[in-house]
């Protein structure tokens, strides 16, 4: 960001001028002049003038003293915002008597009246499509990132945006609440028109708890588009009861949703539910009520199915062994050297024993995985070092 320093013209008043200026510079109609004379000065858009002797600089905060001279303030804007002067020579016109600025600002004056770019600063201003854009992007910061409307009010948050747009004034969060429906509003236009182009959606109701445990019934709209895209759209996400679902309450609750986007219960090819305790208490009443089939989630399905794999006798038995291999080259500093060293010798260096995570299968994957990759070394070590068998 540069602005440049108004072009004084006092070269060009003779002494005897500069005389007759000085002889009535202690009148009060002078002194008034001055002051807002020196208030056009456009080092003031940066600044609020808090009494006779202090400023407070808009970007930072900072107050600074203030002795009917702009240098300091200058110096401030260029050193710590790096708002430069493009003539540095001709900061020192600031540092001149009251009596010459009056007569310089006045020549100023004609000056500009002749050339009107003798204006010679270019500090950023916000125009109207800017201060646009600027909103829009506030505005898909705070739903994109999931912030408050409140953070428009933080004090971080309105320093960088006064550095970077001084000229910009922040919406308050009631502006921004109405701004932020309007758009909601216009996004569901459109998407009721794109649903209402599918021949049929599948209807996914996913129940989930938040950090607070909380629970909440999503509804998500599955379909191929007129160019045969999957598409997945999301029609809604409230707050469900700790019993979840009531028998009953469930259809109502997804026809409900229905209607507000348009659609009929006609265009639902199938129910999806994220558990089979969901699939059961609610097929059989979405059936007879809405000729609604119901199936559960395949990925959900697949994770049960392999988690009641896991937990057969003789599979226990093998992790219980494989987990102690791993366990013990973790635990053991020179089996786990010697290990690397056979590694090293077989150019396998960047495979690594991996120690599985109850929770999550897929590591258990991983750890025997990483057990087969390393047999034959291991199996080495383990020749090595018979004492540190499992």
């Amino acid at each position: 960001m540069v602005f440049n320093t108004y072009n004084m013209a006092a070269a060009n008043l003779g002494p005897s001028s500069r005389r007759k200026r000085e002889k009535g510079g202690g009148q009060e109609g002078t002194s008034t002049a001055l002051y807002v004379d020196r208030r056009k000065s456009k080092v003031w858009n940066y600044y609020t003038k808090l009494g006779d002797a202090y400023v407070e600089c808009n970007v930072c905060k900072k107050q600074l003293s203030f002795h009917n001279s702009t240098t300091t303030m200058r110096e401030h804007l260029v050193r710590k915002h790096s708002i430069r002067d493009t003539l540095l020579s001709q900061l020192k016109d600031d540092q001149t008597s009251e009596s010459d600025y009056v007569a310089q600002e006045n020549a100023a004056k004609r000056s500009r009246q002749t050339t009107p770019e003798s204006s010679l600063y270019h500090a950023a201003s916000c125009s109207e499509p800017r201060t646009d854009v600027i909103l829009e992007l506030v505005l898909e910061m705070i739903f994109r990132d999931l912030h408050p409307l409140s953070v428009v009010k933080d004090k971080g948050f309105g320093l960088l945006i006064g550095y970077l747009e001084p000229n910009f004034t922040l919406p308050s969060p009631v502006q921004l609440s109405s701004m932020l429906w309007h758009r909601y509003n216009v996004v569901k236009q459109h998407l009721e028109r794109y649903l209402q182009t599918a021949q049929a959606i599948v209807v996914c109701v996913e129940f989930w708890v938040s950090q607070l445990s909380q629970t909440y019934l999503t509804v998500t709209a599955n379909f191929i588009d007129g160019e045969w895209r999957r598409a997945r759209c999301i029609m809604e996400t409230q707050q469900a009861h700790e019993d979840k679902a009531e028998e009953g309450d469930l259809g109502e609750k997804l026809s409900a949703v229905l209607s507000e986007f348009g659609l009929s219960s006609k265009s639902v090819f199938c129910v999806m539910h994220d558990s089979p305790q969901s699939t059961v208490a609610n097929s059989q009443q979405l059936k007879n009520a809405y000729g609604w089939s119901s199936l559960c989630c395949a990925a959900r399905t697949l994770h049960l199915c392999i988690k009641a794999g896991l937990e057969v006798e003789q599979v226990q038995e093998a992790l219980s062994t494989a987990r102690g291999i791993v366990r013990y080259f973790q635990q053991d500093a020179k089996a786990t050297c010697s290990l690397n060293s056979k590694l090293e010798a077989i150019n396998k260096t960047k495979l690594k024993l991996v120690m599985d995570v109850g929770s999550r299968w897929i590591t258990t994957i991983e750890m025997c995985e990483s057990l087969l990759d390393l047999k034959w070394a291991i199996m080495s070590v383990l020749e090595e070092h018979p004492k540190g068998t499992v």
